[in-house]
């Protein structure tokens, strides 16, 4: 009976920090969190919780290749579960359909964006008078 109340009061310490955590926005320090509030627990949300990365690739200015952001974002997951990743709002560009894969150790998720282009033009229906061009001389 000891050992469960030690380990349900364990496991509650170890969902604050990661609470805390993902409040604090401090993801990449989890792990190291973990560690310090209890050796043991590391092992175990190590095994439900998996990082991975999602990458944004932009289309070039000058031609249509993709350049990587020099940003990745990491994420955490179930191992086994689909990803999470979802596309962010970058002026100027247009977010390309992309899949959600499974978590495993080596998950990169890949987001294509293409470059907004527009074209203007300009007509001019105007004669030249109507334009401010003085007329032929007599």
């Amino acid at each position: 009976m000891k050992f469960s109340v030690k380990l349900k009061t364990l496991f509650s310490a170890v969902t604050a920090v990661l609470v805390l955590s993902a409040v604090l926005n401090s993801c990449d320090n989890l792990m190291a969190d973990l560690e310090a509030v209890a050796p043991c627990a590391k092992q175990y949300y190590f095994e439900k919780f998996m990082k991975y990365g999602v990458m944004y690739y932009f289309q070039n200015l000058d031609d249509d290749e993709y350049t990587d952001d020099v940003e990745t974002m990491y994420l955490y997951g179930t191992p086994g579960e689909l990803t999470t990743a979802a596309a962010e709002y970058r002026c100027g560009f247009t977010a390309q359909p992309f899949e959600q894969k499974t978590i495993t150790e080596n998950t990169v998720i890949e987001i294509y964006y293409t470059r907004n282009r527009h074209t203007v033009t300009h007509e001019d229906n105007l004669d030249n008078e109507d334009k401010g061009v003085p007329a032929a001389q007599e």
